[in-house]
């Protein structure tokens, strides 16, 4: 009996293993492979068609072209593998020069991002939360297009109640440290006198 359940088993794992290979090529394609993630190849991702043009506010493209992407070795546990495969992925792109952000973005971006910037102006994310390079990579991606959504967003417009009781606070914190300038000068006058005794 079992002997009739066998050839249809092994028809089965036939079928899907070749649902795992591509046609023609006979190589394995992981799920986390570029084709299979973008449906296209690299070099197709970056030649990808750029967003409508006359738009000032940025809409999460990102052109592969002006990024810089370099793989090396990460640090942490991963053994053999860790010593040997290039997992750690560091994204670059020059800042003053990427049209793709709008301008007043690029100079929110100088501050909030003023210690990732070189000497040269190239903003750099780099990402080793994975022992994948190509997630470690997208993650790098992924932050600097959060960076730049939060770099365009407006800073709130301040009110004059926020501004009086902001003034209000400093006022107060500003007679609270005079106080206690007060009582440690009157401190060290007793200690003073009374060491003269």
């Amino acid at each position: 009996m079992f002997a009739l359940r066998y050839p249809a088993a092994l028809v089965t794992a036939r079928s899907v293993l070749s649902g795992l290979t591509t046609r023609g090529t006979g190589s394995f394609k992981s799920p986390l492979h570029v084709e299979n993630a973008y449906g296209s190849k690299p070099e197709d991702i970056a030649n990808s068609p750029p967003p409508p043009a006359g738009t000032d506010t940025f809409t999460g493209y990102i052109p592969m072209k002006e990024l810089i992407i370099k793989h090396c070795k990460s640090s942490g546990p991963g053994g053999q593998n860790g010593d040997k495969v290039n997992t750690k992925a560091e994204v670059r792109f020059h800042l003053d020069s990427a049209a793709w952000i709008p301008g007043e973005a690029r100079e929110r971006l100088k501050k909030l991002c003023a210690s990732s910037i070189n000497k040269e102006g190239f903003i750099i994310f780099s990402s080793e939360r994975t022992r994948k390079q190509f997630l470690n990579t997208a993650d790098c991606i992924d932050r600097i297009r959060s960076v730049v959504f939060e770099a365009c967003k407006k800073p709130p417009e301040i009110t004059e109640d926020t501004k009086l009781m902001l003034k209000k606070r400093l006022e107060r914190a500003a007679a609270a440290r005079l106080r206690e300038k007060r009582h440690n000068s009157q401190l060290r006058r007793e200690r003073a006198a009374s060491q003269n005794f």
